[in-house]
């Protein structure tokens, strides 16, 4: 049977191992570039300048439910492209370090855990500029935002759920990997990032099937974070974390089961 407390217990004794990871990450995705970290900035605000065109200057909306459709936009972006960026890096950490894996024992669930670094930095740059943007058009953060740090926590255990049941799998399933790209690609548009969950009409049991995708929850609840008086659902909330806590335990366990067998189809 799995110990998934005594395998935890030997992660946080691996502390150093995974700090060393998250620097060579951090190192290689910045260091080579010639703006940087800066392109943690102008990815989102690009997303946002395209959207806004296609809302104000297409389909003529400028705000959604009395809020401003630019901070609609921005915080769904926030928010999804650290779990995008987060899950698809974590997907792909065993095959990208296969040098690693084969000469070296340790926990290879570090190199997912490690590869959230980066989505890390540049979820904290895009809130900044969230909250610049968000005085600006006078919606001002709250007291609210303190519940920040939970949306990160359910991302990231979205993230390592998914991402490490296609990291354990993809490894013999070369398949794998040309599907979690779809995840993200198709998600986005399944999940209310450029859009609010109060637009949908739960009507039909289709809607009810969109409501178990856990990013819909975490996503509204954030907005409720940053928006002041943004009004959500509680019991899709609820869902949402259920489903999310639900998808993290299987990723976990799959993974550590197929752990010690990962080098044989490498």
């Amino acid at each position: 049977m799995i110990n998934i407390v005594s395998y935890f217990k030997e992660l946080v004794q691996e502390f150093n191992l995974i700090s060393i990871f998250i620097q060579r990450d951090l190192k290689v995705k910045y260091s080579q570039t010639l703006l940087g970290i800066l392109w943690a900035i102008i990815r989102p605000m690009a997303t946002l300048i395209i959207f806004i065109f296609m809302f104000k200057k297409i389909a003529n909306i400028n705000e959604i439910n009395g809020v401003p459709v630019q901070l609609i936009i921005l915080s769904g972006i926030i928010f999804w492209n650290y779990f995008a960026n987060g899950f698809n890096n974590v997907a792909i950490s065993i095959l990208a370090n296969t040098n690693l894996v084969t000469k070296v024992y340790f926990p290879r669930i570090i190199l997912g855990i490690a590869s959230l670094a980066v989505p890390f930095i540049d979820f904290i740059l895009g809130l900044i500029i969230y909250i610049i943007i968000s005085i600006y058009f006078g919606f001002p953060i709250g007291f609210l935002f303190l519940g920040i740090p939970i949306i990160l926590l359910f991302l990231s255990l979205m993230s390592l759920g998914l991402g490490l049941f296609f990291a354990s799998n993809s490894i013999k399933y070369r398949d794998l990997q040309h599907v979690s790209p779809l995840i993200v690609q198709y998600g986005f548009f399944l999940t209310p990032v450029v859009y609010s969950i109060q637009s949908v009409k739960f009507e039909d049991y289709i809607s009810y099937f969109y409501a178990l995708n856990p990013l819909v929850g975490i996503i509204e609840l954030g907005r409720y974070f940053l928006i002041p008086n943004y009004t959500i659902h509680f019991n899709l909330i609820l869902i949402s974390l259920i489903v999310t806590l639900f998808l993290f335990i299987i990723g976990v366990i799959i993974f550590i089961k197929k752990e010690k067998t990962l080098v044989d189809h490498i």
